[in-house]
């Protein structure tokens, strides 16, 4: 039991680590939250496939405008009405001269995207990815991947927790059940050797008598 107890205790910090872990990437998706430059996002669709694709998590660093060339991938905030401020990541097909517009377009699509992607829409150039991670974290931002990543092992310790302390409880009892009985053995011992000190004397006190 209590090997059981520690491998699940384990378990459980494990998973409360790669938990706190994967949601701290996830919070980099926020469109004001970046670390040391960078943010992150979960591809909701394959329009750039197979750069990467839907359920994957892309990393994306905050850069210099004037250093983009066309063929980078960048992330932006989007202008069109149907899709108002969402995070459109594809890459740059053209730039205008003035070095601070952009167009875009998704390696799927067949033409560009209709709106032009101007310089403080940009988030950042597309550096790595992590395939179909995006996945996990929507799963474990989930109330269903909470309870089974926090909430069911969490649950799991305090019930092994508890038989292992009802374990130790009765062990206790039985070490005092034990000490009972052995400081009643050497009690009736000493009655014994009462009663037969009584008799010597009793035999002693006869003889005396006699005589």
């Amino acid at each position: 039991m209590k090997k059981l107890f520690k491998i699940t205790l384990g378990i459980f910090f494990s998973l409360l680590l790669i938990t706190i872990g994967v949601l701290f990437v996830g919070r980099m998706s926020e469109n004001d939250q970046n670390i040391f430059g960078y943010r992150s996002f979960i591809i909701l669709s394959d329009s750039m496939k197979p750069t990467f694709q839907a359920g994957d998590l892309i990393f994306v660093k905050s850069v210099d405008i004037d250093t983009l060339r066309v063929g980078d991938i960048i992330s932006y905030k989007s202008r069109n009405p149907v899709s108002f401020g969402d995070i459109i990541t594809h890459q740059i097909i053209e730039i205008k001269p003035d070095g601070k517009q952009f167009i875009t377009q998704g390696i799927n699509a067949e033409s560009s995207d209709e709106y032009v992607v101007y310089e403080d829409l940009i988030l950042g150039k597309y550096q790595a990815k992590v395939p179909k991670l995006g996945y996990v974290i929507q799963f474990m931002q989930s109330n269903t991947g909470f309870v089974l990543m926090f909430i069911v092992p969490l649950s799991l310790m305090i019930v092994t927790e508890f038989f292992h302390f009802i374990r130790l409880l009765n062990r206790y009892k039985k070490l005092d059940q034990q000490d009972i009985i052995k400081k009643d053995e050497e009690i009736q011992a000493y009655k014994q050797k009462l009663h037969e000190i009584e008799i010597e004397l009793q035999k002693v006190k006869d003889e005396h008598q006699s005589n």
